[in-house]
Formats: C-alpha cells, structure tokens, sequence
C-alpha cells in the first residue's frame, strides 16, 4: 500500500500547500546520480563547516530524494521499471519544467522557495531534511537544462552556463533526447563546477543562519566558474567526454579554494568509464553511469591533499548511505514537513498534547491497521454517517426530538471521521480499538504500532485544567477491562441530551477515579469513550460533586460541548465540537512514525 497521505488528494494537498498546481506527464526523466547528490554533497558540506553527521543527514537526503519511488522522477509504477514517471514529483522536487510554463525564472523562483523554507523550519532535524530536499533540487537546475543542440552536428547550447537564462527540459520528454547524460559531469563539466560552487554558496548561507562556522578555505570564496581542458590527453576525452581545465592561479585565497573545488570536479569525472554505445549517442564517446567507489577514493585523495586547510574528512562508504534508511521518502510526508503538519517520533509531544481528541479521517488510502473487515467496517460508518448527516433532520422530526443547534453540528460534522481517541502522552492514545473485533478494548495504543499512516483532525481544549483532568480520566479508563462495543445504536441515535443520556452521564461520572472505568459499562465504542471521559471529567471539573451528589437537573449547567448523548456517532461529536468554541482545532495531522 502506498504510505501517502490520504486526507486530500494529492492535487489538492500540493495546491492547497506551497507548490501551485499541477501537471501531468508521462516521460523518462532522471536526474545527477548519487556520485553527485550524495557523494559530493557530502564533501562540499563538509569543506563548508558541517559535521560529519549533519553532513551525512543531509547528502543522503538528497541522493535519498532519487532512491524512494515515491519522490524519484521516474518510479516503479509501470510494467517496466524506472520507464514512468511520479508526475507531480517531476517539476516538485526535480527542476523539470511543468510544461514548459515556468522558464528559467520559475525554476529559480522554486529553488529560493525551497532553501527559504529549509531555514525557516525550527525542527533542527527536519531542517536538515529540508537541506538536502533543496540542495537536491538545486543541483538539477544545472542537470536539467539545455546543454548541447540536437542531433550528430549539435554545438553547445548557447546559454547552457547562464545562471538565469537556461532553457529548461521540460515536462513531459525531460531529457529524454539526451538519455542519462545530462546526469553525469563529463557531459558539460564547467556546469558541473558552477553547481558545485553555487551549492557552496548555499551551504555558507545555512551555516550562518543556524550560529554555524564556515570552514577558512571557502568563507571568502567567489564563484569563478571555469573553462574545458582543450590539452587533456585522455582516451576517454570526446565531444560529449570533456574534462575541466586547471586554474592558473594557485597562490591567492580564493584561487586555493578554486583550485580545490576544480580537482574534486576533476576527480569525479576521471572516476568515469566510456562507451561509444551509450543511448542516445551510439558512435560518440560517452559517460558510463560512475563506479560508487571510485568516485569516492578520487574525491577522497583530493580531500586528503587540502586536509591542512579542511582537517581530515572521511567520505562515507555506499554502506554508510544505505544505512540511512532514506530509501522510503514520500511527497506527502514532505509536505507534511513543509506544513509542519507531520507528527512522527521526532516530534509527537510537541505537536501533539495530552487531552487532545483524536479524529480520524478514512481517506481512500488510508492505512487503517485493521483486517479487511475492519476497513470495510470504517467504510460502513463512513456511508452511514453521510446517510444520517443528510436524512438527520427528518429523523428528528419523526422521533420528536426537534433540536435545531445538534442539527447544525451535524450538518458541519465531517462523515469520513470515523473514530476517536484522546491522546494522553508520550505516543498513546486511549481509545476503542483492535485488530480484531474479538480483541479490541479500550485500552492505551501506539500511534505509530496502531496508526502509523493514518490522517487524524486534533481537537485540542482551550480549558488547560480539563485537558489535563480528561488525560487521567483516560489512562486510569484504558486498562483494557471494557471491551469494544459495535456502534450499531450510533446510527440511530440523535445526540439529544435527554433523559437517557443525562442517566449515563451521571454514571461516568461517579466514574471519575475508578480504574477500568465504570464498573457497570462493560463495552463501549469510540466515540462513546470519548464523550464519556469528557463528561466524567465535565462533572467534576465545573459542578464539584464532591460534597452532593450531582442531579440529572444539574446536568444541565455542562457546557454547551459537553451534553449530548455518549452515544452519538463521530461525525456528530465532530460538527458539535467544531460550532463550540471549546477547542482550537488543529489539522489534519498526519502521523507517521518516521517521515522519510
């Protein structure tokens, strides 16, 4: 099953978020390979300033950014590997054009837009996440655009270095007329050194921002790009297998620098191998995709030989990259980032409180964790819940409970909420649930063991005490003695607080302290729970029952969000809640364990 997010579509997500709308296509696109998304990101954060650990974060994020299928330009989606694209993540994450629309200035717009948000992220974490998204990014605005004409008599694209006046490939044919080449240094060098020297730039810019030192070799350093070797002697040299020349000035600052940033360029593409049978160029000399480790010791020695002005670095090995475990990215947790909207074991008790009440949205691919009959159950209460929302005002007539504020709750209610908890802290959230129906309780679950995947709307009180109160409430009632009951009853009850639900409000609250809960409910659904532990803590918050016992007549001084009947369906509970005032709502949030 895809983990994508599955509150909204994901057209939608990406409109409503920061990226604009969407194009689709169908094409073969790729992008620089990991000899320079993970190994040269490394080396060029580490020369900057970075440590060792935040420059690995970040290079394998980047190189990460083409190992997930989920956020590579071409993923596993077709009946041939690597042949169709992830349409959105083209233009989102890889600097294609989206039809040609955008031009050179609106694949710069996106990169300022990418590295802005990076700095603005105050999770240091996902800030560095956001690091290597952008830098992912950046260095395909050199990859991804015109570098030679078309066809065997084809001279440089005349603008093939501009910085702002490129032309782009563009979706939906990428660069397919130049097949893997673009992708590799070799095939336009000089544009490789000025990637490289812009991403220094960058580097330098995000070291500053976070208190960070850069290194002495590059803190002055101004970008000079270069020229092509028109002297190296290589068996390898042709019109499409060209080397970068050496300064010639190597006693300034900034040469040294320059000189340093070269041999790496030189280094990296001596690591290539040719073929003269390489699509789309048979008969011409042309890059081999590079061999990990020998990119990896050509970088090395030249690490080694300015390591008097950058101290020792160690380029980590293709073992240390793949134990980063950035292979299982996707668009919608990284938007979740952007949004601050993803809750995950980094992050759980900060984006989430105690007392908070949990709704979960069922989208169309959401990861429910439950067995098909469970998912088809949550769908049932989907349908039924818009059968109810849409009919409820005819049934209340008919039952003769005409109650004109519930009706509104349920007319904003969302029907796709299906479930409820409240989330009491430290990644549990009490609840009615189970992976069976034979062995679900109201007990304390994980979120990310139980819900991992999942979309969830967070109705967080306003009232600090009574979340604190309704958070006991909960964990002393989970204990796992109330078994789960089949809201069969939900479907067909209004939510008015009469009579009968007064009668089980004083129940849950004499309940208050009681572990397991109330001694005579024996089964309770979701939502049943949640109305129950707020009602609980309701009563002895705002009546003080400790000295009179409370009357169903006192009830009635609850608050507005807080006397309705326990048995009401989520989508009531929801709409009511919403029209209170008594929370601030938050979301939706979606919870995965670890978004990347």
């Amino acid at each position: 099953m895809k983990k994508t997010c599955p509150a909204f579509s994901r057209s939608v997500m990406l409109f409503c978020m920061i990226f604009g709308g969407l194009q689709f296509n169908s094409s073969k696109v790729y992008a620089y390979e990991e000899d320079t998304h993970f190994i040269m990101t490394y080396v060029l954060l580490r020369s900057t300033g970075f440590t060792d650990k935040d420059a690995l974060l970040v290079a394998a994020i980047d190189q990460g950014m083409d190992d997930s299928p989920e956020t590579v330009a071409n993923g596993n989606v077709g009946p041939v590997s690597g042949v169709y694209p992830n349409v959105d993540e083209e233009w989102i994450w890889h600097a294609l054009d989206s039809a040609g629309e955008m031009t050179a200035k609106g694949i710069l717009a996106r990169k300022e837009l990418l590295f802005n948000l990076a700095l603005q992220q105050t999770n240091y974490r996902y800030k560095l996440i956001l690091l290597g998204v952008f830098f992912h990014y950046q260095q395909d605005t050199w990859a991804h655009r015109y570098h030679w004409g078309i066809g065997p008599l084809a001279k440089w694209n005349k603008n093939h270095l501009s910085y702002d006046a490129f032309i782009t490939y563009n979706t939906p044919t990428g660069h397919a007329k130049d097949g893997h080449m673009p992708d590799r240094p070799p095939f336009d060098p000089v544009c490789a050194l000025m990637c490289l020297e812009d991403g220094i730039g960058y580097a330098k810019k995000f070291l500053l921002q976070v208190g960070g030192t850069v290194s002495p070799l590059l803190a002055d350093y101004q970008p000079m790009s270069g020229e092509l070797d028109d002297k190296w002697d290589d068996d390898k040299q042709g019109k499409y297998f060209n080397q970068v020349k050496l300064p010639e000035d190597s006693t300034s600052s900034n040469a040294i620098a320059r000189l340093f940033l070269v041999k790496l360029i030189r280094a990296q593409i001596n690591a290539y191998t040719y073929s003269k049978t390489n699509p789309p160029l048979p008969g011409f000399q042309t890059p081999n995709k590079a061999d990990f480790d020998s990119v990896r010791s050509g970088l090395q020695t030249v690490c080694d030989a300015f390591s008097a002005q950058l101290g020792f670095i160690t380029i980590p090995s293709l073992e240390d990259k793949i134990a980063m475990g950035f292979s299982t990215m996707t668009t919608a947790g990284l938007m979740g980032i952007y949004n601050n909207a993803v809750v995950s074991k980094f992050n759980v008790d900060s984006m989430l409180r105690p007392g908070d009440f949990m709704f979960k949205y069922l989208g169309t691919d959401n990861k429910t964790g439950l067995p098909t009959i469970g998912v088809v159950f949550e769908k049932l209460i989907t349908a039924g819940q818009m059968v109810y929302k849409t009919g409820s005002s005819l049934w209340n007539s008919v039952a003769g409970n005409e109650n004109g504020p519930m009706r509104k709750a349920l007319a904003k209610g969302n029907p796709n909420s299906v479930h409820m908890g409240i989330y009491i802290g430290n990644g549990q959230i009490a609840e009615a649930y189970g992976t069976s129906l034979s062995g679900a309780s109201i007990n304390k679950w994980h979120l990310f063991t139980d819900h991992n995947y999942q979309t969830w709307f967070v109705f967080r009180p306003k009232d600090s005490t009574f979340a604190r109160q309704v958070t006991e409430v909960a964990a002393n009632w989970a204990t796992g003695r109330i078994k789960y009951l089949i809201p069969a009853q939900a479907a067909v009850t209004n939510s008015w607080f009469g009579p009968s639900a007064k009668e089980k409000a004083l129940t849950y609250g004499d309940a208050y302290s009681t572990i397991g809960g109330p001694p005579t409910v024996s089964k309770m659904f979701c939502s049943q729970f949640a109305i129950a532990a707020a009602q609980s803590t309701g009563i002895r918050l705002y009546l003080d029952p400790s000295n009179t016992p409370i009357t169903a007549e006192q009830l009635d001084k609850l608050p507005a969000h807080l006397k309705l009947d326990s048995f009401s369906s989520p989508v009531t509970v929801f709409g009511e809640w919403e029209r209170s005032g008594a929370f601030d709502m938050i979301g939706p949030v979606y919870v995965q364990e670890n978004p990347m």
